[in-house]
Order: structure tokens, then C-alpha cells, then sequence
């Protein structure tokens, strides 16, 4: 189930797995937890774009949680349910993304097929498996998570951001009856827009992000 109650389909072709992380409180990530699914979903995408065949496959980071094929259509997505214990976080990391289904929107591997000379790649001669995105997203998420805790937050928010759909995007802040430019992520992983000259920090958790009307609602 991801937010809010909305169901996952998992059809055959579609990769999904969790992740157990156990977060230390007095480290970096856990100083800035909302980071986890931000690094979780960006892993996903360089999972796929880091792929021979596949750099020019215009996977996007849409905030919080989801993983979109250009700015219309969503691939997959990531849930994070955490639990606060004495000393440490345990994040429970659940990811999905369409490799091979064609139903019921679109999966990674139609989109190479179809068009590799408008993506500016050559034909692709080894189509990516769940298998191999599951691996792949795994080891990017141990390199991103590693450096975040290393300190280099900031190296690590540089790249999500040449990821995500969100530069620059003009939004109507419904909330607050306002139209507001996204400015980027602040340092505990809020998304900043600004008004008139006043930055609002909007909590993952709590907003919906209505694409297609460019629309920020507080969720239910």
C-alpha cells in the first residue's frame, strides 16, 4: 500500500523489493531523515540511467517518492515507514519500478525498444531484468546513504538534482493561495518554495504534489 492507502500493482516484469535500513540518531541521515527516501528514489533512477543502453532514458525524480519517465508518466515509486528506537531509526524502504510489464502504464524496457534513435543511444542488446535493477538500485543506495553519512550531503542533494523535474517549476501553494517557484530541498530534505520573496518549507510527509496542474495540497 503506498501514500495514502493507494494500492502497488506488482505484475510480472515490475521491480519491487524493501530494504531494511537502521539509521544511527546522531548521524547525518538521521539528523535529516526525510534524506532516506530522497536517496532511495534517486538510486532507483541512476539504477536505470547508469546502464549501458539506457543513460538517455529520461527517468525523473518527481518529489517525494515517485520515479516518472520524462514530466507524464509515472514508473514506479518509493514508500519509507520508520520507527524511532533508543539510539537509531529503522527505516523500512520499499521501492517499485515498471522494467518489463507494459501494463498498466508504461515499463522501461518498451520505452528502449521502441526508440533508441530518438534517445540518441544504440540498440540496445541486453534488456535489463527486476533482477538487475533491484541490484543495481541496492548498490547505488549503499554508495548514496554511505556518503550522505560521510558528510558530503551536499555532493549527494547536487546530484538528486540533476534528477528531478522540479528546477525552477512555477506551483500554486493551494494552502496558502499563493504561486510560488521551487527553489530546491532545504538541508533536512523540505521542499522550499518561494513567494514574494518568503520561502515556504513543505514537509514530504504532509503535501501532495499534484503534477499536471502544477498544484501543492496539504494531504488529508
Amino acid at each position: 500500500v503506498g501514500r495514502g492507502g493507494n494500492a502497488w500493482l506488482g505484475p510480472p516484469g515490475c521491480a519491487m523489493f524493501t530494504v531494511c535500513l537502521q539509521v544511527p540518531l546522531d548521524s547525518p541521515l538521521g539528523q535529516k531523515s526525510p534524506f532516506v527516501q530522497h536517496l532511495a528514489a534517486l538510486a532507483v533512477a541512476k539504477a536505470v540511467r547508469c546502464t549501458e543502453g539506457y543513460e538517455m532514458v529520461n527517468i525523473r525524480v518527481k518529489w517525494p517518492n515517485d520515479i516518472y519517465y520524462g514530466s507524464h508518466s509515472k514508473m514506479g515509486g518509493v514508500l519509507v515507514s520508520s520507527t524511532v528506537n533508543r539510539d537509531s531509526i529503522t527505516c523500512y524502504v520499499g521501492c517499485g519500478i515498471n522494467v518489463s510489464n507494459s501494463q498498466p502504464t508504461l515499463c522501461i524496457n518498451d520505452i528502449v525498444k521502441v526508440a533508441p534513435s530518438k534517445l540518441g543511444t544504440s540498440q540496445v542488446t541486453s534488456l535489463l531484468t527486476p533482477e538487475k535493477v533491484i541490484a543495481r538500485t541496492l548498490n547505488e543506495m549503499e554508495f548514496l546513504v554511505a556518503t550522505f553519512q560521510s558528510g558530503c550531503s551536499n555532493m549527494v542533494l547536487q546530484e538528486y538534482y540533476k534528477y528531478w523535474l522540479h528546477g525552477g517549476q512555477e506551483v500554486t501553494l493551494q494552502d496558502y493561495g499563493c504561486k510560488a517557484l521551487i527553489r530546491g530541498l532545504d538541508e533536512y530534505g523540505y521542499l522550499l518554495a518561494e513567494c514574494s520573496g518568503k520561502l515556504y518549507k513543505l514537509q514530504p510527509d504532509g503535501n501532495s504534489f499534484d503534477l499536471m496542474n502544477n498544484l501543492i495540497v496539504t494531504k488529508a
